[in-house]
């Protein structure tokens, strides 16, 4: 056999189990390094497992939307869980004043938690207390938890980013005597809202669930003050009845001198509702 350009084949490297064959001018393979049979079938398969648990896990998504995307959708998401109308009243307006204006058109892949942490540090430079910040944190948090369970983002970066810490303070409740000072002051611009204040003051009401109370709900044989709703207005014009924070309703039993101070304002209601005309039976209620 002659060997030069036109022989067939030629020897390539020698060895008892592994001599390689090739053409002329082909590229020469290393010992060892020649892929054996089967061997790409099963890395591709390796390789479209990890992409499939990483799908799975939320890692890879098929849409980048923007944060305006999200937000409203979560907006929409919480609405139809039942949020009350004074948690979505502030939800809305934190996104609109505040995280809209500055990420809401980026990408949801684009964020990172160093320009979450730039952004709080600029609301704490504006004079946000460390309080509104953290609502706001809150907001972004639960947000891309959402669209994390949704698959639109592969990760939460506001769990790595880092809100402003709030401060423990110090309660210094009022004493007795400024406490009778208010209640003089109160009842000297009007009756009944002296009696709204001595009932925050005796039951430890909250302001909306004092303004939810009514007549019938005082028990002025048994000396007790239920509490099962609160009265809400919004800036928005939303108004109306409304669970209580809690969503319970509690009976709170009086002292002497508040059940005394209800009977007289009950009277100072019954004058009122008459001046209106309306009855004794609709004013209980």
């Amino acid at each position: 056999m002659r060997h030069g350009n036109d022989a067939r084949t030629q020897f390539g490297h020698l060895g008892a189990d592994r001599c390689h064959w090739s053409r002329p001018g082909d590229r020469q393979v290393r010992p060892g390094r020649a892929q054996r049979p089967g061997q790409r079938k099963r890395e591709a398969k390796t390789a479209l497992a990890r992409l499939e648990v990483e799908v799975r896990a939320g890692h890879v998504v098929a849409k980048d939307p923007t944060f305006n995307e999200l937000l409203d959708r979560w907006m929409a998401h919480v609405r139809a869980l039942g949020r009350s109308d004074a948690t979505l009243y502030h939800y809305e307006r934190y996104i609109v004043r505040e995280i809209k204006p500055v990420f809401g058109v980026r990408r949801l892949s684009k964020l990172s938690a160093y320009d979450i942490d730039r952004f709080y540090a600029g609301l704490t430079a504006r004079g946000l207390a460390p309080s509104t910040v953290r609502q706001i944190h809150a907001i972004r948090r639960a947000s891309l938890n959402q669209g994390e369970r949704w698959g639109l983002v592969g990760r939460n970066v506001a769990k790595l980013a880092s809100p402003p810490s709030q401060p423990q303070r110090e309660q210094h409740p009022p004493s007795v005597d400024e406490i009778q000072r208010l209640l003089v002051a109160a009842s000297s611009i009007d009756v009944l809202f002296g009696l709204y204040v001595r009932v925050v003051v005796a039951t430890g009401a909250r302001r909306a669930e004092a303004c939810g109370v009514r007549w019938s709900d005082v028990d002025f044989d048994a000396g007790t003050l239920s509490i099962s709703r609160s009265y809400m207005v919004l800036p928005n014009g939303v108004r109306g009845d409304r669970p209580t924070k809690t969503r319970s309703a509690r009976v709170i039993t009086l002292d002497p001198d508040t059940v005394d101070a209800l009977w007289a304002g009950w009277e100072v209601a019954v004058r009122n509702a008459a001046l209106d005309g309306v009855s004794d039976a609709a004013r209980r209620e």
